[in-house]
């Protein structure tokens, strides 16, 4: 960033020498000699001093790649194995507690766990009384009843008979969650991204054990003869006691979740699947995390979920008896072609100060403004790279103070800022080398522009006069930018693959994370509504659907339009009246939406 940074400022001194060389070319051309004598100790003022302040170029950076090779060999040893002789791999394949699975590359299966997950001392994992207890009535122990789930660790000739799913070897947790996302379903079997594994379970998961092991021992001084899997689904139907803080320490609040509804119906049944892997062995909670299971729910509105640790984060939870509301399709306009109110892929759009629509029409180069109505008002841009043309416009801003076009796009480089007047006339260009590819664009209250990177997770914090006043890395808090909207001295960003909308204050701290995967998933557009709701769009399954936040984080309401099937959907604005636009950019047109009353 230093080496950016310092281009930057180089850059924009350049600028001004060659706007000062024009400058005096054109007096020398139209002016008089008096004009020219007078003008002269000035310019040649200005240019001097322009040239006595370039930017030194005084960075003493050196890098150095240092290689650890005892270290890389270790490394490579633990992930990928080692070679060994063939009486040492003969004796591995007659190995008694190897599933058959594992002994044969020319089996069917298509999933097989690594060596590297089996623990070697299988006695020191075992909880007491491990192999003397029967398995709960809940675990189904006939081979034939686990294949209903399609598990393809399952073949053919294994499907009969009756098998003890806690004699299987012990496996680590933390080497399962390497291969997916690991859940325990309502049957108690673990599963790897949607995949019952056979033979899993909460006895021969090492980590698992450890990590409920002081609920299970809480619990266990009542009821003694329970095994450790009993003891997990006796907890979990009855509603039983937790000391939640000594089970998952910062994160605790998920297993208090689990024990809110103390009805007839068992919170297991209700709550699908259990996700493992946002759940750290060492007590704490990782960074990126999925808040929810798809799956999970409760018979309740809210519910607590893990964030960075020492950090709060909101999980908001659908009822399961929840409606989503439908909205109507107040104006549709545009379809592909180069003509006026046609779009070919648009990227982006924005609400003017007259709240008029400003769309980035991205492959016809230029920008067009609509009414909200959708009624055609004006368009302007000329294709191209040099300043003031387009070259494949992706997002646009409008700063309210004055009315101003902030129009990124590629020009000779990945990234581009430029800005031109309401009208559409070009005033200056701003350089970003620093940006590879502006997936959001925002103005803040002071009229700063704020542009977020996709390709490397970063936010930048840029003056109208072209200089970086801040940035910050989220890279450790989300996976890929969407989008970007600012509500006071909060950032609200789209984690677009994290299924989430993260949370920083203008400083670039974490604050808190918004949404999951069964209510925000693949979000792409987010706006925030004068009392302070958030409204976060996407249009996965082909439906553009909209989720309503309070500021915390706690669901309000959804929405939905069933009446038209959309691609791609970029970006959500809410209108002083509440109508939604939003912009589906594979069937280049523009949908504004009915009337959301948020409170």
């Amino acid at each position: 960033m230093a080496v950016w940074e310092m281009s930057h400022n180089i850059a924009k001194t350049i600028e001004k020498i060659v706007h000062g060389c024009n400058f005096t070319e054109q007096l020398l051309k139209h002016g008089n000699s008096i004009e020219v004598l007078s003008s002269k100790k000035m310019i040649a003022a200005q240019l001097l001093y322009l040239i006595n302040n370039t930017p030194k170029p005084e960075l003493s950076i050196h890098l150095k790649f240092v290689t650890n090779q005892e270290r890389f060999k270790q490394a490579a040893e633990r992930e990928f194995g080692w070679l060994e002789t063939g009486e040492s791999q003969l004796q591995l394949d007659n190995h008694p507690l190897l599933p058959k699975s594992m002994q044969s590359s020319l089996d069917a299966d298509p999933f097989v766990l690594p060596q590297a997950m089996l623990s070697t001392d299988l006695t020191s994992n075992m909880p007491p009384d491990f192999s003397s207890r029967p398995p709960p009535s809940r675990i189904p122990t006939d081979r034939t009843q686990s294949r209903n789930s399609h598990s393809p660790t399952l073949s053919d000739s294994s499907a009969s008979g009756s098998t003890d799913l806690t004699s299987g070897p012990m496996v680590s947790l933390a080497q399962l969650s390497k291969l997916g996302t690991v859940n325990i379903n309502s049957h108690g079997q673990i599963t790897i991204n949607g995949q019952v594994m056979a033979g899993l379970t909460v006895n021969n998961v090492s980590g698992l054990s450890q990590l409920m092991g002081s609920a299970v021992a809480a619990h266990r001084d009542q009821s003694p003869a329970l095994s450790m899997q009993s003891d997990l689904f006796n907890l979990l139907n009855t509603g039983a006691g937790i000391n939640s803080t000594a089970v998952l320490g910062a994160g605790a609040n998920m297993v208090s979740g689990l024990m809110m509804n103390s009805g007839k119906t068992s919170p297991l049944d209700q709550m699908g699947s259990l996700d493992l892997n946002m759940l750290n062995l060492n007590g704490g909670i990782d960074p990126v995390v999925s808040l929810l299971s798809p799956t999970t729910s409760f018979d309740g509105s809210t519910s607590s979920a893990f964030g960075h640790s020492g950090m709060s984060s909101s999980a908001p939870i659908r009822s399961s008896n929840s409606k989503l509301n439908t909205m109507q399709i107040r104006c549709k306009f545009g379809q592909l072609g180069p003509g006026k109110t046609q779009f070919n892929s648009p990227h982006g759009f924005c609400l003017g100060i007259d709240e008029d629509i400003i769309v980035t029409d991205t492959n016809n180069h230029r920008i067009q403004v609509f009414e909200k109505t959708g009624e055609f008002k004006y368009q302007f841009g000329i294709p191209g790279r040099e300043e003031g043309q387009l070259w494949y416009p992706r997002k646009v801003a409008v700063i309210r103070s004055s009315g101003k076009f902030v129009v990124c796009d590629r020009g000779n480089e990945r990234s581009r800022m430029q800005i031109f007047t309401k009208n559409g006339h070009f005033i200056k260009k701003i350089a970003i080398r620093y940006v590879d590819i502006v997936a959001g664009l925002a103005i803040t209250h002071q009229g700063h522009i704020v542009a977020v990177d996709s390709v490397s997770p970063t936010v930048f914090r840029i003056s109208e006069n072209g200089d970086l006043l801040k940035w910050f890395d989220c890279s450790d808090y989300m996976r890929e930018p969407s989008d970007i909207a600012i509500s006071g001295k909060e950032y609200f960003v789209c984690d677009f693959k994290g299924h989430c909308v993260v949370v920083f204050d203008e400083e670039g701290h974490f604050i808190r994370r918004i949404g999951c995967e069964n209510i925000t998933c693949f979000p792409n557009g987010i706006d925030i509504s004068d009392a302070g709701d958030i409204l976060v769009g996407d249009s996965h399954g082909n439906r553009f659907h909209v989720a309503v936040f309070q500021r915390e984080g706690s669901l309000l309401s959804e929405f939905e339009c069933p009446y038209v099937k959309v691609s791609r959907c970029c970006g959500l604005k809410i209108t002083s009246e509440g109508y939604i636009v939003t912009l589906a950019k594979n069937n280049h047109h523009v949908l504004v939406l009915n009337t959301l009353y948020i409170m």
